[in-house]
């Protein structure tokens, strides 16, 4: 029984999603990167504040993006 239990929490951690709002943690933003490996999936919310990121994140960005382990939701 133990044996499954162990087995149960290392698939839970493959399946973490982590949900940012850049309205009240803009300063998450500059742990994207680190969060995109800890997570198997990051959504970033916001309603009116723009985000300023450095132009060397744009193509690792975009990798994710298109295979739909970052999404930004407004």
């Amino acid at each position: 029984m133990l044996e499954n239990n162990q087995n149960t929490h290392k698939n839970d951690d493959a399946g973490r999603i982590l949900l940012i709002d850049l309205e009240n943690c803009p300063d998450q933003i500059y742990q994207l990167q680190e969060k995109l490996e800890q997570f198997s999936q990051v959504v970033i919310c916001y309603a009116q504040t723009g985000v300023k990121i450095p132009l060397d994140w744009l193509i690792p960005l975009s990798v994710t993006v298109s295979s739909n382990k970052l999404k930004f939701l407004r």
